[in-house]
């Protein structure tokens, strides 16, 4: 019985011998005659490492290759989903910590505001309290201008008064200018006097008050007695004047000493 041994060399090519069997014994591949050797066609190609019976552990080296190309590429899909999650994480830190700074600088922003609004207030007040300063000086140094000789102006009129009262008491039979000569001319000068005074006071506004015929005002006159009711006069009206007053700029530095107009 013949069997066929098969060597696969590089040339891919199949090679058959027939050895015969004898006694059992296997002749080696390199004592093998090539006389009774027959080449046939391969049936399919293989390689030598296959012939050797090394494909196996190729495949397996690939399929261990393979799964940890397959541990690497999970690795970096976990490394990939870890630091996508790491970047969320940030974001969302990133926009806490930015809402919080957006509350913080919105109640820095109110405080800076109603403490504008405070200094501004303040600011008005001050503004305002100054001009009524101003305003109240400028009263002031106008009052100083219109009544600032108030005091003299009242003194002055103690004088005025003496005059009056001088040339009320002269009798008019008394100025005979041929018969009393020198009382004539005293009472001429007395006039002339008085005239100028009262001269000079209008010219610093200074104005005699008397209202005879007048409704009475307290603000201007002193009541000091009543004067019984007459058909030519108007109850509640000034019926006498005792002694006149006098206004300074139009405020009442004496007022007049009057009576009053009784009711029927």
């Amino acid at each position: 019985m013949n069997h066929t041994i098969r060597i696969c060399a590089r040339g891919f090519y199949q090679i058959g011998c027939n050895i015969p069997r004898q006694a059992n014994i296997v002749t080696p591949r390199v004592l093998c005659s090539f006389r009774n050797m027959r080449i046939t066609a391969p049936s399919r190609g293989i390689s030598f490492k296959s012939f050797l019976g090394r494909d196996k552990s190729d495949s397996s080296n690939d399929q261990e290759s393979t799964a940890a190309s397959q541990q690497q590429n999970e690795n970096m899909v976990d490394i990939e989903s870890g630091t996508t999650v790491d970047q969320q994480k940030d974001n969302e830190q990133n926009q806490e910590l930015s809402s919080q700074e957006i509350m913080t600088l919105k109640s820095q922003l109110e405080e800076t505001q109603q403490e504008a609004k405070n200094l501004k207030e303040k600011y008005l007040r001050a503004l305002a309290e100054m001009e009524n300063v101003r305003e109240r000086a400028k009263h002031q140094v106008q009052d100083a201008k219109n009544f600032g000789i108030q005091k003299f102006a009242k003194d002055m009129l103690e004088i005025a008064d003496v005059l009056q009262m001088a040339l009320d008491n002269v009798p008019e039979s008394a100025r005979d200018p041929e018969n009393n000569h020198a009382l004539n001319d005293l009472f001429e000068g007395l006039v002339t006097t008085n005239k100028l005074l009262h001269h000079i006071f209008e010219r610093h506004n200074l104005h005699v008050l008397n209202p005879v015929g007048e409704k009475f005002d307290p603000n201007h006159h002193d009541a000091l007695f009543e004067v019984p009711y007459a058909e030519d006069k108007t109850s509640g009206t000034v019926g006498v004047v005792t002694k006149i007053g006098y206004t300074l700029n139009g405020r009442t530095i004496r007022p007049a000493c009057v009576g009053v107009v009784a009711k029927p």
